[in-house]
C-alpha cells in the first residue's frame, strides 16, 4: 500500500504544478496570440492545401497497394 500512496503524492503534486502554470498564463494575451495567427492563413488557402494532402496521400495509397500486389505476385 505504500506504493499507492506514494504515486498518488506524485501524481497530486504534477496535478498542483500543472494548476500553477495554468492560473500564471494570461488568457487574453493568449487569445490574442491566437486570433493573430488564425489570421496568416485564409480559409481558402487551408482547403487548397488539405486538397493536395489528401490526394498525396490517395497517390501513396494507390502505390503501396500496388507494390504490395508486386510483390505478391512474386510469391
Amino acid at each position: 500500500m505504500m506504493w499507492i500512496t506514494g504515486h498518488q503524492d506524485r501524481v497530486n503534486g504534477r496535478e498542483q504544478r500543472i494548476k500553477e502554470a495554468l492560473a500564471a498564463l494570461d488568457h487574453a494575451a493568449l487569445r490574442a496570440h491566437c486570433c493573430r495567427v488564425a489570421r496568416w492563413v485564409t480559409r481558402q488557402e487551408r482547403c487548397t492545401v488539405a486538397d493536395l494532402l489528401y490526394a498525396i496521400l490517395l497517390i501513396g495509397v494507390f502505390v503501396v497497394l500496388a507494390l504490395t500486389l508486386r510483390g505478391l505476385e512474386r510469391l
